[in-house]
This record gives structure tokens, sequence and C-alpha cells, in this order.
């Protein structure tokens, strides 16, 4: 953990101490909420208008919109691992700086990419009670990399059909429920990412949500 004002050094001061520490991997501003606590920046982020959002921004869905709404910065080489979304929500990211490239799959590819397969990683540990072991711990996870293809370890990627592109400033990209993505920063970058939900998987998000912040009871002995 470091103050805001010394990680922005270290993205753009050469040779910054903390680059002495990355052992091989930058360090990522990954998935900040700061329109939780800052109210005013909530002015700054309009809804998409090509596409229906559906989770208020006031009343009994605003915290949670506010907590769908998130921020990636960090140096070139920082990467989102494939993956999809939970909950079956959409997103759309906005480039604000720097250059980002992203590779998509449909859900249809999940098996094709060896999604739920592999070691897990201490990020993923404890995250899917009941996973066995050798398999990874979220089905919605997959250790391929696109840009890095390991065929022998991937084979059934060979048949992935994968959707590339490199976000600009100031340009957004919408990624489907259930589909997967990958983004690699090309340069220092800071993107604005929303989840959410509309009439075409609001269903699906009810169900996902409530099953996983349902309570566990337990049975009760009978004397």
């Amino acid at each position: 953990r470091r103050p805001l004002r010394e990680y922005v050094k270290y993205l753009t001061v050469r040779d910054h101490w903390l680059s002495q520490r990355e052992h091989g991997t930058p360090f990522y501003g990954n998935s900040w909420t700061p329109f939780l606590t800052h109210e005013a920046m909530r002015d700054h982020v309009g809804r998409m208008s090509f596409v229906e959002d559906l989770v208020e921004e006031d009343g009994p869905l605003g915290v949670l919109s506010r907590k769908l709404t998130k921020v990636f910065f960090g140096p070139p080489a920082t990467v989102t691992r494939l993956h999809h979304d939970t909950y079956s929500l959409h997103a759309w990211l906005s480039q604000v700086r720097g250059r980002k490239q992203f590779v998509l799959y449909p859900k249809s590819q999940a098996h094709l990419l060896h999604a739920g397969e592999g070691e897990c990683a201490g990020e993923c540990a404890g995250e899917g009670a009941g996973a066995g072991e050798g398999t990874c711990c979220d089905a919605a996870q997959s250790w391929f990399d696109p840009t890095a293809p390991d065929y022998r370890r991937f084979p059934r990627a060979r048949r992935a059909t994968p959707h590339v592109a490199v976000l600009e400033e100031g340009d957004t990209l919408f990624c489907p429920a259930g589909w997967f993505h990958y983004a690699i920063a090309l340069s220092p970058s800071i993107t604005l990412m929303r989840n959410f939900f509309n009439s075409a998987n609001a269903d699906r998000f009810v169900e996902g949500w409530n099953a996983a912040h349902s309570l566990q009871t337990q049975p009760q002995p009978q004397p």
C-alpha cells in the first residue's frame, strides 16, 4: 500500500524506486472505486448512449452502481488476465489516457479457452470452495495467455476465435455479459470501466447475485 501520489510518480518518473521491487511484474492500480467516497467525481461519468443500463445511480442501487464503476491504471505491460465478469454483467471500458490492447472471445468458447482449468494462484485461493485439486478456483477465469499462446498446455485454444482491439484515448469498448476478455497496457494507462445489467441480462444478474450472497443455513440435529 502506497499513497496515490507516490504511485503516480512511479508511473511517470523513470527509475522510480518502486520499479526496483517489481519482481518481473509491474504494480497495477486495479479496480479502484473512487466514486464511493468522492461524490463530486460521479458527475464526470455518464452512461453509454448505445446500450441500455438499468443500474440506477440513486435509490436502493446507488451504492452498487458506484461499486460497479471502477478505474484501472498502471504502467506499460500491466495485464488483466483472461476472464469474464461476475454475475453475468455487461461492461464498457473507456480509455482515458494511454493505449490498451484487448483480446475478447465469445462465451460459447469457454471450453476452448480451458476456462476453470489450471493451477490455482494465491489471488484465487479460497475463492471456489469445493474446487478440485489441480483445477482453477473460478470457471470465469482462464490461464491461457492470448499474447503468448502455449498450445501444448492449452491445445483447444487453437480453435478459439479472438476479437482484438487497441483502445486509443477517447475510445470505448463494449463487452457483453459472459464474453472472456484479456487486457494489456501498451503505455502508461488509465481506463474507466463500468459493469451493469439491462433487460438482456437482469434475470441472470439477480440469480447469480442472490446465489452468491444468500445465507447458508445448516439443518438442526433432531433430538
